[in-house]
């Protein structure tokens, strides 16, 4: 899937978070008297981060669609008992998350007038999500699903009911209508429900393969190890298709428009630092040239990143004689600004051009200034 080879280049929390709901999932649905440990498990996905109250839904989904064999509100208390007993302290106490997510979802803080898209931005990315043959598996296993479960709304089709039978659809539908109703969208809001989207896939492979296995002549004389060879090929050639056409600036412009300016500028800086900053050369920076929003590192920047300079980080110097004083001291060989029209760097640009006019590489949001020549040559 394409959404998750982007993803895999960020450092996240969903994955931790994910990796707890599955096993509390797990634990639910293949024991019945250890309600006590999924609800271990799914606090400590909560830990790990907020959005696993989408698998806690589908959780309760599940106990009480299962009311028929009793113990329902039982289990319930075991299961958000526990959860709440291993996670309650960190939200109770400590966690300053809370309140800017509440204000995220509604619409209220900076950050989320960023992510403003559509009702239905999550839906429609989905196709860009998982790329061309998964989304393909995708409608196929929803197909599956839809016909296996065809008589579940009948008097026979409750008695029968079993709640794994849907369960990516019991994760995904919770999942999709609260990300919708959020009024800040980001692009990666979903990551959390892609464990979902791939059991679908599965279940339209599945589909597809046994369908391959009837119906061409050469297939039913391959024996049925070498069937399962052959499917298993088929499979990855179908997916790595995705993988060697896979470009990251491409996803990232189908998914997040608003956000690709951000990137391309990213590819451009880190790009000039590698060309001419040397290993151990030190290199001074400014916090909105490193920093998405108030506290986040660039995460495109980090891993581009294929020199090792000594980067140091300041937030302020005062005026440019206190910066150039600060570049002489430290002995900075190279410095990253982004002058705009009206700002301090553009002051330290223009009073460097006629001070000394140091060399410098352009980019399309700022320069990168070479500063040795002005301690080497004691130019203060």
């Amino acid at each position: 899937m394409p959404g998750a080879i982007f993803y895999d280049t960020w450092i996240k929390r969903d994955p931790v978070a994910a990796f707890f709901c599955i096993a509390a999932l797990y634990i639910l649905l293949r024991t019945r008297k250890k309600e006590w440990l999924c609800g271990v498990f799914l606090g400590l996905a909560l830990l790990g981060k907020e959005n696993a109250l989408f698998y806690a839904a589908a959780v309760f989904l599940i106990i009480v669609a299962d009311f028929k064999k009793g113990r329902c509100l039982q289990r319930l208390g075991m299961v958000f008992g526990s959860a709440f007993i291993v996670s309650a302290w960190w939200f109770l106490f400590f966690s300053r998350s809370v309140k800017g997510f509440k204000a995220f979802f509604i619409g209220e803080s900076i950050e989320a007038g960023g992510f403003d898209a559509g009702q239905w931005y999550y839906l429609l990315k989905l196709p860009d999500d998982s790329g061309l043959p998964v989304f393909i598996l995708l409608v196929l296993g929803l197909l599956v699903l839809v016909y296996k479960n065809r008589y579940l709304f009948t008097a026979k089709g409750r008695l029968s009911w079993k709640p794994v039978r849907l369960l990516p659809i019991i994760l995904l539908v919770p999942g999709y209508l609260i990300l919708s109703i959020s009024k800040g969208k980001p692009a990666w809001g979903n990551i959390i429900l892609f464990p979902a989207l791939a059991i679908i896939a599965a279940y339209g492979w599945s589909a597809l393969s046994s369908w391959i296995d009837r119906f061409p002549l050469i297939f039913r004389e391959v024996k049925y190890r070498h069937k399962t060879l052959l499917s298993g090929a088929i499979l990855i050639l179908i997916l790595i298709v995705p993988v060697l056409k896979f470009s990251y600036i491409k996803y990232f412009e189908e998914v997040d428009a608003g956000q690709i300016l951000l990137a391309r500028t990213s590819l451009e800086k880190v790009g000039l630092i590698n060309e001419y900053v040397k290993d151990d050369e030190q290199l001074l920076i400014f916090p909105s040239l490193y920093l998405n929003g108030p506290h986040l590192r660039d995460p495109i920047f980090f891993w581009k990143l294929s020199t090792f300079p000594k980067i140091i980080y300041v937030e302020k110097v005062g005026d440019y004689k206190l910066l150039k004083e600060y570049i002489v001291e430290n002995k900075i060989h190279w410095l990253l600004m982004s002058p705009v029209k009206e700002g301090l760097q553009k002051d330290y640009l223009d009073q460097m051009i006629v001070d000394f006019f140091p060399p410098m590489h352009l980019y399309s949001q700022g320069v990168l200034v070479h500063t040795e020549m002005l301690w080497k040559n004691d130019l203060l």
